[in-house]
């Protein structure tokens, strides 16, 4: 009898798992428990993404127009501790990155045509031509009157003052020589015209016609200046032959044109004025003189100077 109450009392018991299963079907809301899981984590999902929509409206143009002016800002000061030489080096680099970038956006059309060809080939040639300017700025043989040249250049084109960076840049190519390719027998006063070409070989040592790797970066510097002005436009006061091209072929941005490149980016609300432009007039009317060559180069070659002598005076 005790073991048919043992075994009646076993085949009453429900299996392992179903009396659990049965308790929470008569629990009210413990189906609707269990399932809440995958629910809670779609709602975390969805309230996350919602944060990250919301955080992307909230971010408006003027915004994003101020963190990118405070990352240029931030590299700028960080670029400004270096070394001249490096700054230059920088520089360099930094706007043919920049020009490659543009020459990539360019339509698989504009790429084909013959002047988009011949854009690409430029840029890569320009690209050949800075390679010995990169390799005398990293060994420091590069001569102070040219670094100092460099130097005005890379601040004009910086503050996005096109004129004044392709004055310095006439400077630095043919200077003040009255025969610039040596020419000096050729009237009456070929001693005079002799007697300025050798005082102005000594100020600007880095003639174009010196050698020819000189020549190829300064020509590539050149380019490098025209592509700046249309990725970076400014007004066209300060600009050197604005408009002179529409050409897609030539890159992305604007279309190859400085104005359509301009009117871009004063539509994405960049600040195509940085600096004031230099005005020959001050503050009581009267006329400022212009500060000839000379004295520009003389100003630049003190701040290389004392560039130099701060790198070395460091361990």
């Amino acid at each position: 009898e005790a073991r048919a109450r043992l075994r009646g009392g076993a085949e009453s018991q429900p299996p392992r798992g179903e009396g659990s299963s049965r308790a929470r079907e008569g629990v009210p809301g413990a189906a609707k428990l269990g399932a809440a899981k995958p629910g809670a984590e779609d709602a975390s999902a969805s309230a996350s993404s919602g944060a990250d929509g919301a955080l992307e409206a909230s971010t408006t143009p003027e915004q994003e127009r101020l963190a990118r002016a405070f990352a240029v800002a931030a590299a700028k000061v960080q670029r400004a501790s270096l070394p001249i030489e490096d700054r230059l080096s920088v520089w360099v680099k930094g706007l043919c990155a920049d020009w490659e970038a543009d020459l990539e956006g360019r339509s698989s059309d504009s790429k084909a045509t013959p002047s988009g060809r011949q854009a690409t080939v430029r840029f890569a040639e320009t690209q050949q031509y800075f390679k010995p300017l990169h390799a005398r700025l990293r060994r420091r043989d590069l001569e102070p009157e040219m670094v100092a040249s460099l130097k005005l250049i890379m601040d004009a084109v910086e503050e996005r003052n096109y004129l004044h960076a392709y004055k310095i840049y006439m400077g630095l190519a043919v200077g003040n020589s009255p025969w610039p390719i040596g020419v000096t027998q050729v009237g009456l006063h070929e001693r005079s015209a002799r007697e300025k070409i050798s005082f102005n070989s000594n100020m600007t040592k880095a003639h174009i016609m010196n050698d020819e790797a000189t020549r190829k970066f300064i020509q590539a510097l050149k380019r490098l200046m025209t592509f700046a002005q249309r990725r970076y436009p400014t007004d066209p006061s300060r600009s050197v032959d604005f408009n002179g091209f529409e050409d897609s072929s030539r890159g992305a941005f604007g279309g190859g044109s400085d104005r359509l490149a301009l009117l871009e980016a004063m539509k994405q609300g960049a600040d195509v004025c940085p600096a004031p432009s230099p005005s020959v007039v001050d503050e009581t009317g009267g006329v400022n003189i212009p500060m000839r060559w000379e004295h520009q180069i003389r100003g630049a070659l003190a701040q290389v100077s004392a560039s130099r002598e701060t790198e070395k005076a460091q361990p």
